[in-house]
């Protein structure tokens, strides 16, 4: 099982998609670590999502995405072997298209290190991809 922590919700299908992509069939649990000021502006569905999923078994590998002022630390850690994966991207609010690309590549960079896999689409997840290409 795979352990997602994140402090918030805005870029969480990202995240997870590309977590997916590179562990196919993996079970994935999605653990919200926020503000209590943050999460009294979140949906009422992610609020009842995250009440659902706080009871987690032992993870295999731990994602950790904390988002700062200006920053977004990502790190990979695999919990049999103590390996960790660091990388950081600049976070803007106010520019969720680059943020998220800088986000994606963030993840991808450490999970591609850390399994030597690389995917054929790089970053690119959802049914839509062919989009940007046209």
């Amino acid at each position: 099982m795979i352990k997602i922590t994140i402090n918030r919700a805005d870029y969480e299908y990202d995240i997870y998609s590309l977590v997916q992509a590179f562990f196919p069939g993996e079970e994935l649990y999605l653990d919200y670590q926020i503000s209590e000021e943050y999460e009294a502006e979140l949906p009422y569905q992610v609020k009842q999502r995250r009440k659902l999923q706080n009871d987690a078994k032992e993870a295999e590998y731990v994602l950790d995405v904390k988002f700062a002022d200006d920053s977004i630390s990502v790190s990979f850690s695999e919990t049999n072997t103590g390996r960790t994966f660091r990388d950081t991207c600049p976070f803007d609010p106010e520019d969720r298209p680059n943020t998220k690309n800088h986000l994606k590549k963030s993840i991808y960079k450490i999970l591609a290190e850390s399994t030597d896999r690389l995917l054929p689409w790089g970053t690119l997840t959802g049914i839509r991809p062919t989009k940007i290409a046209l």
